[in-house]
């Protein structure tokens, strides 16, 4: 699997992500490119001509991956607080590292 291209976010704003956001901050959240997004992500919603995607979407989309009769995969509300919990502690330690 290729690194992914950097992404030119402002990192001090993590793990503080928007509610409604663009395609380059949607794809980072999710982790996958945008043209991934595009093709095989969760609809955007629009405001105007302005393409955004919803982080509630994005979470749904992403939970119902790989869901299928023999590999449940949706976490319960206590699995996703966890897993939740989880993914910000290593997103502020990565922040308190500094830049690779």
């Amino acid at each position: 699997m290729n690194a992914p291209a950097a992404i030119p976010l402002d990192r001090s704003a993590l793990p503080d992500w928007p509610r409604l956001m663009r395609e380059t901050m949607a794809a980072a959240y999710l982790g996958i490119s945008k043209s991934m997004l595009r093709d095989h992500g969760p609809a955007s919603k629009h405001i105007g001509r302005c393409a955004v995607w919803d982080r509630r979407d994005l979470d749904r989309w992403a939970d119902a991956l790989g869901t299928n009769e023999t590999d449940p995969q949706p976490l319960d509300h206590a699995q996703r607080e966890a897993e939740s919990e989880s993914v910000a502690d290593r997103v502020r330690r990565r922040l308190a590292n500094g830049p690779n």
